[in-house]
């Protein structure tokens, strides 16, 4: 007796069972699988270029920090070595080698106290005057605050 099939099974060149209907359900499979791999792969393409410009803005957002926070250091500096006046504010700028670099800054009296123990002045012939100095630093998008106390010892006025 003969077993019944409804498609004949042939060997083909590569000794495998082959069918005419498995032949027929897979035609257009590999475009189907190609398709999805390159709508992935656009996918995966986009989204890298993406950050790619988010990363080089952050970048470029982190060095304008860096140099607003230098140049309001410089600024510090600057009010440090100039001279201190105990009835007005002294205003000063400084300007970076770039364009787009600056600081201006502030020194203002705050008050007399007594010289800390220790420090070698008689509290009966010196004081201490305390000053605030303020500093801001501004280069491109970024800002940066920078705030200093310092104390001179002067004699009794």
């Amino acid at each position: 007796m003969k077993p019944m099939t409804k498609y004949p099974l042939t060997l083909d060149k590569t000794t495998r069972l082959t069918s005419p209907s498995l032949a027929r359900r897979e035609d257009g499979v590999a475009l189907a699988v190609s398709l999805v791999l390159l709508i992935v792969l656009t996918v995966l393409g986009i989204s890298a270029l993406t950050m790619t410009g988010q990363e080089e803005k952050m970048s470029g957002n982190f060095q304008d920090m860096t140099r607003s926070f230098q140049v309001a250091e410089s600024g510090l500096v600057d009010a440090f070595t100039g001279q201190f006046s105990l009835t007005q504010t002294v205003l000063g700028t400084v300007t970076g080698s770039q364009t787009d670099v600056e600081a201006d800054h502030a020194t203002d009296f705050s008050q007399f106290t007594k010289p800390r123990r220790g420090s070698g002045y008689s509290a009966l012939n010196f004081s201490s005057a305390h000053f605030e100095t303020e500093s801001v630093g501004k280069s491109g998008n970024a800002t940066t605050l920078l705030n200093q106390g310092a104390y001179q010892i002067t004699p009794k006025l």
